[in-house]
């Protein structure tokens, strides 16, 4: 049987730095590797594991993070997140570009130097999705997201760079149209695409880059041609990790859903989206085909040391898939809840809460644990629970 795993958003917030600046814990190599290590037993029983690294990484630990919405990670903590079990990690997202292209460029040489796989952010067009080989069974990775905050980060992608194209986006980049394509095209192209945008998706007028609800026709465009790449290697099962929605919405986005269901309907197997900071729910098709609206934060200071409190933003999801090595068919998903804390070490960690649950020097008050625990299973599969389960089996 093999069994791959999905994490949710892994990072290392601006609020968790200033933590640390303030406190007697050193942010170094011991610190990241007790954040994660925790999940080591867990993951340890997976064939393979993604997750969604929500920040660049320095490979030489330079210009790291110092605001609060742009992101800039020591490689030690790439290191870390594979000694935890990941294998790959997806970083088309919206903090993907916080520290430009160069930027970009040194999460991709960091974290090929610890081994640690990734999609999403490319410097090769060749490279804008993954093939997992697990015993013959072949898995496709494709990665994308609806932005990078280059709205507040001021970071764009440039033709005349040839650096178009180094993230895989749902859409423009926030404002890049203005910046990028203007003085050429304003008047010869993008008065016409604009008029057909504006027929095509009457949805999206007057609407801000990254507030859109569709994906743009040549994003499209180039998915469509990820897919026939992906068909021209026989895989044999596909997986579209989407960076997209609202932020800690109590349901997900109608965006969100719109787009996990354009995946799905273009032949995405699994469709797992994230950066809503909190767990939502999710969907099964006819042909059990699966979408998964927002596993939530794996590592993050959410609901543990600043707010939104009371959303359940410390919880998240590990989403697991079994599959039959004989017939390659889905023999079952399941999924398992982790809660991040801060220790009596004052670091912070994840932990499965199965395994909290076991540990009562961490838990100050077990019923309140159980109770939240299981409320966030059902916020994930919709059902009722009465006991916490090391895997809970997720069924359409």
């Amino acid at each position: 049987m093999i069994k791959i795993s999905f994490l949710g958003d892994i990072m290392l917030d601006y609020e968790m730095v200033r933590f640390y600046s303030e406190s007697s814990v050193n942010l170094d190599k011991e610190c990241y590797s007790q954040m994660l290590n925790h999940l080591r037993p867990l993951l340890s029983s997976s064939n393979y594991v993604i997750g969604n690294l929500e920040t660049p990484i320095s490979y030489d630990n330079s210009n790291l993070t110092y605001r609060k919405f742009e992101f800039n990670t020591s490689v030690q903590f790439a290191e870390a997140v594979k000694e935890a079990g990941v294998q790959m990690v997806t970083t088309a997202n919206n903090h993907c570009m916080d520290r430009g292209v160069e930027g970009l460029k040194s999460t991709v040489r960091g974290l090929n130097d610890v081994g640690l796989s990734q999609c999403g952010i490319h410097i090769d067009e060749k490279n804008r999705y993954r093939i997992i080989d697990i015993d013959g069974f072949k898995i496709g990775v494709l990665a994308y997201t609806y932005g990078t905050n280059a709205f507040s980060n001021h970071q764009y992608l440039s033709i005349r760079r040839k650096t178009f194209n180094y993230v895989n986006l749902l859409q423009e980049q926030e404002g890049a149209v203005k910046r990028v394509f203007a003085s050429l095209l304003r008047g010869f192209l993008l008065r016409p695409l604009g008029l057909l945008e504006r027929l095509v998706f009457p949805e999206n007028v007057n609407l801000k880059a990254h507030e859109k609800r569709t994906i743009d026709l040549y994003r499209k465009w180039l998915i469509r041609k990820d897919f026939r790449e992906l068909k021209k290697e026989n895989v044999d099962y596909t997986v579209a990790c989407v960076h997209v929605g609202g932020q800690y919405r109590k349901s997900p986005s109608e965006y969100t859903k719109h787009t996990a269901d354009w995946f799905i309907d273009r032949g995405t197997d699994l469709a797992v989206c994230n950066h809503e900071h909190v767990i939502h729910d999710h969907r099964f098709t006819d042909l059990n085909k699966l979408a998964v609206y927002s596993l939530g934060n794996c590592l993050g200071s959410s609901g543990v040391t600043c707010g939104p409190y009371g959303r359940r933003s410390e919880y998240s999801i590990a989403l697991h898939v079994y599959i039959n090595e004989s017939d390659k068919r889905i023999e079952k998903f399941t999924f398992s809840v982790l809660k991040t804390i801060l220790s009596e070490r004052n670091i912070y960690e994840t932990w499965p809460v199965f395994d909290l649950l076991r540990n009562e020097a961490l838990t100050a008050d077990i019923e309140q644990l159980k109770d939240e625990s299981l409320q966030a299973a059902s916020d994930f599969s919709g059902k009722q629970y009465f006991e916490v389960q090391e895997e809970f089996e997720l069924a359409a």
